[in-house]
């Protein structure tokens, strides 16, 4: 039996909160091949912020756009929003902001690796940095995940050079998610949207699930859409109408 409902038509926007198109096509490509059949997809980026998403820095740059683009979405008609960064920029403020289903990259692949196994471990994208730094492990707090999760650890690549070290990303996957499961790990979660391609040959090398963040989003967001559920408003209470100047 088919988990999509048939009668229930989806149109997600996926908002990329960066200022780079660089990784929509391989984004594109990835979510068509998990969606539903009645799930639309639209995948847009910020006008104003910064091109990539590594640290808290950069990530205070782009949460006042991408809760504009959440916000945007909603009066456009659609039906749920990915944010699709897996450091869940302005996923809060988000979720305040509007009605409609809002689903953060790292917020669903986190939630997920937790039913899978007693502890997960992120490999995430970025520069060579002291473990467990990064906006990911903040949100975990918030989450109510910290003690599920046995660590993060950095892939010494930039999210902008992803593509080009490919091979050095492979071999850094199989080398950190093995420190990982050491650490306690029984899952592995991809901390990058962009690092995709890459999840079967690792689960195969590790013996352990790999959680891919785009299809859990996806995922997640179909299925509130789907059953008729979004944030709660008493516990994301919206704003109300204020003056904002941009």
């Amino acid at each position: 039996m088919p988990l999509e409902n048939p009668r229930v038509r989806k149109r997600i926007r996926v908002i990329v909160p960066v200022t780079t198109e660089m990784w929509n096509r391989a984004i594109q490509e990835e979510l068509e091949k998990y969606r539903e059949q009645t799930t639309i997809l639209e995948i847009v980026n910020l006008k104003k912020g910064i091109e990539s998403i590594e640290t808290a820095y950069d990530e205070a740059w782009v949460v006042p756009f991408t809760v504009q683009e959440v916000i945007r979405a909603e009066d456009d008609g659609c039906h749920g929003v990915i944010i699709y960064c897996t450091a869940d920029p302005g996923l809060q403020a988000a979720k305040e902001a509007v009605k409609i289903p809002v689903v953060g990259l790292g917020e669903a692949s986190f939630y997920l690796a937790s039913l899978l196994g007693r502890k997960f471990g992120i490999l995430s994208a970025g520069p060579e940095a002291p473990p467990d730094v990064a906006p990911e492990m903040d949100n975990l707090r918030i989450y109510g995940l910290a003690e599920k999760c046995a660590g993060l650890l950095p892939l010494g690549v930039t999210v902008l050079d992803l593509e080009i070290q490919r091979e050095k990303v492979k071999k850094k996957l199989a080398k950190l998610g093995q420190v990982l499961i050491e650490r306690g790990a029984d899952v592995i979660v991809l901390g990058c949207g962009s690092i995709l391609g890459v999840d079967e040959e690792l689960t195969q090398i590790l013996g352990i699930p790999v959680v891919v963040p785009a299809r859990a989003a996806l995922k997640t967001c179909e299925i509130l859409i789907n059953i008729g559920l979004a944030q709660s408003k008493r516990a994301y209470p919206s704003p109300g109408a204020k003056e904002v100047k941009i």
